[in-house]
């Protein structure tokens, strides 16, 4: 999982930082049901939604937000899982695929 801080958003397109690696990543992200995040909150992503082959195939991914107890009763895989750090709540996401 990687830790990308929000800076810079259009509100779909978003500008992140990869907090440990400083690295920069531009994605197409929707959210439903949900805020959108703003710039200084934090998304923590699986690795292969950030591997280049798979991110220029099936942008702009989409998340909406869920509850553990979801995540184990429909035993959703981990690598469809994302949190959203908003400073102060923590939100568990799932991506919405279709």
């Amino acid at each position: 999982m990687t830790h990308l801080e929000i800076i810079e958003t259009d509100g779909v397109r978003f500008k992140l930082v990869d907090k440990k690696t400083k690295q920069e990543q531009s994605l197409l992200l929707e959210f439903y049901e949900m805020d959108l995040p703003k710039v200084g909150d934090v998304l923590v992503l699986a690795d292969k939604l950030l591997d280049r082959r798979s991110r220029d195939f099936v942008q702009p991914y989409a998340f909406t937000p869920t509850t553990e107890e979801e995540v184990k009763a429909r035993n959703i895989d981990r690598e469809d899982l994302a949190g959203l750090n908003t400073g102060n709540k923590n939100i568990i996401l799932k991506r919405l695929y279709g």
